[in-house]
C-alpha cells in the first residue's frame, strides 16, 4: 500500500549564489495514513522548513512530494491553495487568532472559506471546540484565554476544516508543562479518535510519550527513526 505522504529525493537550499547551504540533499521519507509522527532535532536541522514544504508553504525545489499519490511539486497554485485549505491544517508556535473575532468566530473562519453556508460553518466550529474541550468558551476574544487554551481553539480552527493531515510547528514550546500536557492529549485524541494523521515538530521531550514513531534530524538528515508509543489514556471532552 502507498503511503499518505511520500518524499521523495527532495533536495533544498538557501542563502546567496555565494554562501548557498545546502540543507536537504536526497531527503526521503514515507508518512502513512493515521501515523502520529515526532519530528525532533536540534534548531537549523530542517524540521520546520519540512514542515513547511509538506504543508505547501515552501515551493519544492528538487526531488518532490507526494500527496496521496499526487505531485505536489507539479500542482498548479489553484491546486496547492484547494489543498492547503481542504486537505492540509496547520497549528502554529503563536497561535494566530485573530483578537478582534470570538473564539467561534476564529474556528469556523476556514470553514466558512471552504463554501459551508453559515450555519454549516457553526456547527463544524462548535464540533470542533467540543473536541478540544473548549466549547464553553466559545463566546470569548483569544486574549481572555489561557496560552493552553488558545493553542487548542487554534487546534479546533484546523480541525474544523476536516482535514487529513494535521501539521503543528512547535505547538507547546511557549506553554507551561501543564499546558503543553493538554494539548499533545488533544492532539492524542484527534488522532486515536478521529484518525487525523498528525505530523508534529518539536525541542520538547514531552512529545515522545504521545507519538507513535519519532524521526531525529540533524543537518537536514534523518538520523533515526524511532519506534512506536501508544499511550493507554482518552483524552476526555
Amino acid at each position: 500500500m502507498s503511503a499518505l505522504i511520500e518524499v521523495n529525493a527532495l533536495g533544498f537550499s538557501y542563502g546567496s549564489r555565494d554562501f548557498k547551504h545546502e540543507l536537504f540533499d536526497g531527503l526521503n521519507l514515507n508518512i502513512q495514513a493515521g501515523e502520529f509522527i515526532g519530528l525532533t532535532g536540534p534548531s537549523g536541522s530542517g524540521k520546520s522548513t519540512l514542515l513547511n514544504i509538506l504543508g505547501l508553504i515552501e515551493s519544492i525545489q528538487h526531488g518532490d512530494v507526494r500527496l496521496m499519490g499526487e505531485s505536489l511539486k507539479s500542482a498548479s497554485e489553484d491546486r496547492k491553495n484547494y489543498l492547503r485549505l481542504n486537505t492540509l491544517g496547520f497549528i502554529f508556535q503563536d497561535f494566530h487568532l485573530m483578537n478582534t473575532l470570538t473564539v467561534l468566530e476564529n474556528v469556523q473562519f476556514f470553514a466558512s472559506l471552504q463554501g459551508l453556508d453559515e450555519r454549516q460553518a457553526r456547527l463544524r466550529a462548535l464540533l470542533a471546540l467540543r473536541r478540544v474541550g473548549m466549547l464553553k468558551h466559545y463566546r470569548k476574544k483569544p486574549f481572555e484565554l489561557s496560552g493552553g487554551q488558545r493553542q487548542r481553539v487554534a487546534i479546533a480552527r484546523a480541525l474544523a476544516k476536516r482535514p487529513q493531515v494535521l501539521i503543528a510547528d512547535e505547538p507547546t514550546a511557549s506553554l507551561d508543562q501543564d499546558s503543553g500536557t493538554v494539548v499533545m492529549e488533544t492532539l492524542r485524541y484527534l488522532n486515536e479518535a478521529l484518525g487525523v494523521t498528525i505530523i508534529v515538530a518539536s525541542h520538547d521531550s514531552i512529545i515522545d510519550s504521545y507519538v507513535q514513531r519519532t524521526i531525529h534530524m540533524v543537518d537536514g538528515v534523518i538520523v533515526d527513526h524511532g519506534g512506536a508509543h501508544h499511550a493507554a489514556e482518552v483524552f476526555a471532552t
